[in-house]
């Protein structure tokens, strides 16, 4: 792997590279083959970081809105006002340079790695539909990184360079590309990169919901007073329940195509749980989002056994205001 691709990947990415290695016996011998579905149904419970990180204080306005009630929150962004038109048609022309994020991100998942990140993004740049922003983790952390802290990473700031491009194509939808670019790094951190192998499987679970029939999934939405930046915002509170299979599957990852489909096992009867924070108020970077910017949002497939597949967490510490 060249620096140079290296440095293309995201943090997210280069962090969280997954090698797959062979299982023999304690002897040395090459042992009886360990099926994809003995290792899937094997793995233990992951740990749920929606149980320890949880969204910001809040107070109820009003509980399950009704469908026309909830069309509220549908205002900005959308291509048709009051439906969930989710191609959003305008660039968030409240962006500035110099306005400051600060979010987490965390995700443990089956067969994978555990990641955690806490990072300030200021935006330095926004000219001819990009959008530049640098990013400073403050908090990282990954169960196979040999690393015990950030500095050890990264010499100086930034340590991300993201660059959004945002076009809005003539029957007014939007589409965007990221590019992310890791810089900064430490000479020991280069090292290590270098040494990668390319990741060679992935594995995507998920839940069925039309094994045994069609499951409708539920949602519910609660007004509420979400506090963030000192101050409390009109949000809405959104929790959503899928109830079927839950469904893995391996793929080997090809370069410069689609990852082909090497395993499909079904681990048994399960639930995908979910629940965002949205809000019209707050300023995000890119298009504005139909449906409000999300403060929080959260993910989690549960076998019912009660074993935890994959756990999924994205939080808005501070972000700036659009009022």
């Amino acid at each position: 792997m060249t620096p140079k691709a290296i440095f293309a990947h995201s943090i997210l990415t280069a962090f969280t590279v997954l090698t797959l290695t062979a299982c023999n016996n304690g002897d040395g011998k090459s042992g009886p083959a360990v099926t994809d579905e003995d290792l899937l149904k094997q793995a233990k419970s992951v740990t749920d970081l929606s149980a320890s990180v949880l969204p910001n204080s809040f107070s109820v306005i009003k509980r399950n809105l009704s469908l026309e009630e909830s069309k509220e929150r549908f205002a900005l962004g959308c291509k048709v006002p009051g439906q969930p038109s989710y191609n959003s048609s305008e660039m968030d022309r409240m962006l500035k340079v110099g306005q400051v994020f600060r979010k987490y991100l965390g995700f443990s998942e089956v067969m994978g790695d555990q990641f955690e990140k806490e990072s300030e993004q200021t935006v330095v740049s926004i000219a001819d539909k990009k959008i530049v922003s640098h990013e400073v983790m403050l908090k990282l952390k990954a169960l196979n990184l040999p690393f015990t802290s950030v500095d050890q990473i990264f010499n100086t700031t930034p340590h991300l360079i993201s660059t959004l491009t945002i076009e809005v194509d003539q029957n007014g939808n939007t589409t965007s590309g990221t590019g992310n670019e890791l810089v900064n790094l430490s000479e020991a951190a280069k090292q290590y990169f270098m040494k990668l192998p390319p990741r060679t499987f992935d594995y995507q679970c998920y839940v069925d919901d039309r094994a045994g029939g069609v499951t409708v999934p539920t949602e519910t939405t609660d007004k509420v007073y979400y506090n963030l930046n000192g101050r409390s915002f009109i949000s809405y509170a959104v929790k959503r329940l899928r109830v079927g299979d839950i469904i893995c599957e391996k793929r080997k990852v090809v370069e410069n195509g689609n990852d082909e489909l090497v395993a499909k096992v079904n681990l048994g009867p399960g639930r995908d749980e979910g629940y965002a924070v949205f809000s019209n108020d707050i300023i995000e970077i890119g298009a504005v989002s139909c449906g409000g910017s999300a403060l929080y949002s959260s993910s989690r497939l549960v076998l019912d056994t009660g074993k935890i597949v994959k756990s999924w967490v994205d939080k808005t510490f501070a972000a700036p205001e659009r009022f």
